[in-house]
């Protein structure tokens, strides 16, 4: 989702698709289990998710309201980067959303006290739980029942992180 969202921003593309499948087999369990998950130990499952990120412009062009604006990404590989704590939590209603367990090291100081929320505990643990974690985020956004949110999501070796608030002309 960051790759495509900062391809977007950047003008290499109008809109891109971001997604992410997992099915639950033996090779996935034993083989790419260990090395794609936050945790070993954590049992995998299946799902997939898939999110249209876009410019305002091609959302314009199409005659469609975003359901939300990306106000800020990151990605990381190995430790996660300094910059990451210096993210800035927005004063109104915010929310944490989690694909799986986040290591206290990766959530910014601003961000520690604010709600929690999982997409785990009902739809597993996979390579696709950020996506979703996503999807509902920006579906309270568009309900109006949320003014912001902080999305992260790690693996062995690896993290993303996204804030992302209410789109331009969503009330």
């Amino acid at each position: 989702m960051a790759m495509c969202a900062e391809l977007v921003a950047a003008g290499e593309a109008d809109a891109m698709y971001a997604g992410g499948v997992e099915e639950a087999s033996p090779l996935t369990e034993n083989v790419l289990g260990p090395l794609l998950s936050a945790r070993a130990s954590v049992e995998r499952s299946e799902g997939a998710a898939a999110l249209l990120i876009e410019s305002a412009a091609a959302a314009s062009a199409r005659g469609v309201t975003p359901l939300g604006e990306i106000l800020w990404t990151l990605s990381w590989r190995g430790a996660p980067p300094p910059g990451l704590s210096a993210v800035r939590r927005p004063d109104l209603r915010p929310v944490f959303s989690i694909g799986a367990d986040v290591p206290a090291e990766v959530v910014p100081p601003s961000w520690r006290e604010v709600p929690r929320q999982s997409v785990v505990p009902r739809a597993g643990c996979h390579e696709a739980a950020g996506g979703m974690s996503a999807v509902a985020m920006l579906g309270q956004l568009a309900a109006a029942e949320i003014d912001s949110g902080l999305i992260v999501g790690v693996a062995t070796d690896r993290g993303v992180a996204m804030v992302v608030g209410p789109a331009p002309g969503r009330s």
